[in-house]
């Protein structure tokens, strides 16, 4: 059961209602399939305790913020948002009454995402390497003999298929694959098959993953060096610091030349990448439309932010009310400064249980990858 459990868990976030859009159905048996090895579980851990009473004021201030908008639980996605709270909080009940601590439900978690790793190998070679057994679907998407997605865009601007497995997008896998490797290198301490996390962020050709996997590996090794050795932490310091100067650098004096070095190193025209593009202006304009209702927030109500779009950029997805892809940006806009920094404290509060001496590196991580994903909700 807690291998179907993390496997929907994975599959409804990152894949299911994008493409298919079949996420209804498969709410009420992720709910049943949680509850049901709680209601044959006898022994309650006390941890549940704490991790539930965050998971309902989360819950309640949700809620406060849709009576305060003066929504109904009805209005656009306040429903669908409420269920998939109430199966975080059942997730979390099977967690931690079925299992003794997180690291034992995590075991089956990245044992599932491993697997996940190796289908999505299959049907990306044999995407590339066979591809009249390409399924169209919808909206560009494909699947390749129903193992795995591919986008048409992706071929369009690569001339070749790149892996994204399950998901969305190869970005979506190389975000989901930072998140296993940090569970599996730091949390459960394994060392064997890392080399399966190296190889599969290469093949998301995700820029912005591979730049979150590479900072996170960077920063944490910084770390592991720096409590064996004062004397390598005096070596490897003024080298990061160095890293950190040289990107600072490019960022601030000289994005164009920047831009050009990335485009040639990932063989991708950045200057004109919609994808870049995207995320810039969801980033600066999200935030600045945000700030007309900063401490309750918008709802799904998106209008402000189009209307921005369109005033500065002459262009807009309202036309498929595309929203906001940035989530911390996101978070703020629809629900608001209170909401935003209740979550960020509850990811902070997370991320320390997993390593308390490496979780800057970890928060970076996730919220980089918040930044490049919009699963704050998901």
């Amino acid at each position: 059961m807690g291998y179907f459990i993390a496997f929907l868990i994975m599959f409804i976030s990152g894949g299911l209602i994008v493409i298919l859009n079949w996420s209804d159905p498969f709410y009420p048996l992720i709910l049943l399939s949680c509850l049901l090895p709680v209601f044959f579980r006898k022994k309650i851990y006390l941890s549940t305790i704490h991790t539930l009473i965050n998971q309902s004021v989360y819950f309640l201030l949700f809620l406060a913020l849709i009576f305060l908008r003066g929504e109904t639980i009805l209005y656009q996605d306040n429903l669908p948002i409420l269920i998939k709270m109430m199966i975080m909080f059942f997730v979390g009940m099977y967690v931690f009454t079925y299992h003794e601590t997180k690291r034992d439900f995590f075991k089956v978690y990245i044992k599932t995402f491993e697997f996940l790793i190796v289908l999505s190998w299959c049907s990306w070679v044999g995407a590339n390497v066979l591809p009249f057994l390409i399924i169209p679907i919808k909206d560009g998407f494909s699947t390749f003999m129903g193992i795995g997605f591919v986008r048409y865009e992706d071929y369009h601007k690569f001339g070749f298929y790149r892996n994204q497995g399950v998901f969305w997008e190869p970005g979506m896998m190389g975000c989901m694959t930072v998140i296993a490797f940090i569970i599996k290198r730091y949390v459960l301490q394994q060392k064997e098959k890392l080399w399966m996390y190296y190889v599969h962020i290469v093949t998301t050709v995700s820029i912005g993953a591979i730049g979150i996997f590479g900072l996170t590996v960077i920063s944490t090794k910084y770390i592991d060096y720096v409590e064996r050795s004062k004397l390598i932490g005096l070596i490897v310091t003024p080298l990061l610091l160095l890293g950190v100067g040289v990107v600072s650098y490019f960022s601030i004096f000289a994005p164009d030349t920047g831009v050009t070095i990335l485009s040639t190193i990932f063989q991708r025209d950045l200057a004109n990448d919609s994808s870049v593009f995207t995320r810039f202006a969801d980033m600066k304009y999200g935030f600045q439309s945000a700030m007309d209702k900063k401490y309750i927030g918008h709802g799904r109500d998106f209008s402000d932010f189009y209307a921005l779009t369109i005033q500065e950029i002459n262009a807009t997805k309202e036309h498929y009310d595309g929203g906001i892809t940035n989530a911390i940006v996101s978070m703020f806009y629809m629900y608001g400064l209170f909401f935003i920094v209740f979550y960020l404290l509850l990811l902070f509060g997370a991320l320390k249980s997993f390593d308390s001496k490496r979780v800057i590196p970890f928060v970076i991580a996730f919220i980089g990858i918040l930044m490049f994903e919009p699963l704050q909700l998901s």
